[in-house]
Formats: C-alpha cells, structure tokens, sequence
C-alpha cells in the first residue's frame, strides 16, 4: 500500500501515516483498533444515536425556511459519530469540526483553493487527536515509533493522558525497559525515532483516553 496512493489523497483523505498506507503488521494492528469498535452492539448504538439526533433536528428545521440537507446531515454525522467514539463536542465546536471533515472529502467544500483547504483542514484535524483505548485486551497499540516514511519529519511526540487507570494501560518503552502509567495530567514528551520505540498496552480496569500530538519540522 505504501506509495500506491496518490500524493493529493495522501495529504487530504487519509493523512500521512493513515491505515489506509500502511503495511504488513503495523497495519493488521491498526486496522484491529478500528475494528474493535465495529461490533453489532456498538453499531447499533451509533445508529440510534444518529436517530435520536435526525428526530431532534426535524422540529428544528420545520421552523426554517431552507434547509440544505446534505450540510444538516454531515453535521449530525460528526456530532453522533464523536460522541459514539467517547469524545462528544462542545455545541460551539460542532459546526466547525465538522466543516473540516468534510473539506477532507469534498474539495468544493473548502475554503479558497479546493486542495489547499482541504490540505488546512487536514492539518487542523490531525492536531486534534484523542484516543480511547478499552478494556479486554484487544484496544492496544504495538510498538512502533512515529518518524519514518511520510512523517520523517516529526521531531517531538506529546502525549496527554487524560484520566486515571488504576490497572493496565501503560505506555512501553521497548528500548528502554520503561513504563509510564497513565494518569489524568500526565503529559509525556520523548523524540518520535528508532531508540524510542513504544506501545499502548492495553488498559484492564477503565477505559483509557490521551491526546496527542507531533512538532514538525
């Protein structure tokens, strides 16, 4: 996959580093954290959400007089879907969020130049990343470092745990023989390169959540 995809999808769609490049098992342990979230039940929450929204919006629009349903339905899209994966938006954020995604998808959409927009939005939505990781063994992260190939030119790493996990959840220094628990506050610095190498364990008695995020050259 890596290099298949061209260079503007790369850098608007997926992202550098996205699933959707990678290979071999740094993408089966990828492609196994989304997946994780993709069982019936939790599908079937989403769907409800989604529902519980769409039925709440109606009495809205019915007092309007123009509605563009396809910008109402991305909306509700984004605010269901963040708040399905734990990570709800405030109702200021929402429309602005979800503007950027879908500049992702729909050059027209963006700001000025199609492509450039879309290339801001990505670099707008890739500094705002928060991880859950949920007990069971599953929701984990293999060890990995962050600098290679379309990212080389990471050079700092921040992690941000916010919330306390009493058993599990770590996160592993490989080279270094280190762990550093996560607890809410706790923000953890360290180079993105080889001698760094780290992972996620997967968290046994709570859910788990960080921000992150990469200074670049």
């Amino acid at each position: 996959r890596q290099g298949a995809m061209p260079a503007v999808v790369r850098k608007t769609l997926f992202g550098d580093g996205g699933v959707q490049g990678l290979d071999g098992e740094t993408h089966h342990h990828r492609k196994q954290m989304f997946m994780s979230l993709m069982t019936p039940a939790a599908i079937d929450h989403l769907a409800e959400r989604f529902a519980d929204l769409w039925r709440a919006a109606i009495t809205g629009w019915a007092e309007r007089g123009e509605v563009v349903l396809y910008d109402e339905a991305a909306r509700l899209l984004c605010e269901s879907v963040c708040a399905w994966t734990g990570v709800p938006l405030p109702a200021g954020e929402v429309a602005r969020r979800t503007d950027d995604l879908v500049a992702l998808f729909d050059p027209l959409a963006g700001p000025g130049v199609p492509y450039y927009g879309a290339r801001r939005a990505r670099e707008r939505t890739e500094a705002w990343i928060v991880k859950r990781y949920r007990p069971g063994g599953a929701e984990r992260f293999q060890p990995h470092y962050d600098a290679v190939g379309p990212v080389a030119g990471r050079y700092l790493v921040l992690l941000w745990y916010l919330n306390d996990v009493a058993e599990g959840g770590a996160t592993r220094f490989t080279e270094l023989d280190l762990e550093v628990e996560p607890r809410c506050g706790r923000l953890l610095m360290f180079p993105p390169y080889w001698m760094y190498a780290h992972a996620g364990l997967a968290p046994r008695s709570a859910d788990k959540y960080i921000l992150s995020t990469y200074l670049s050259y």
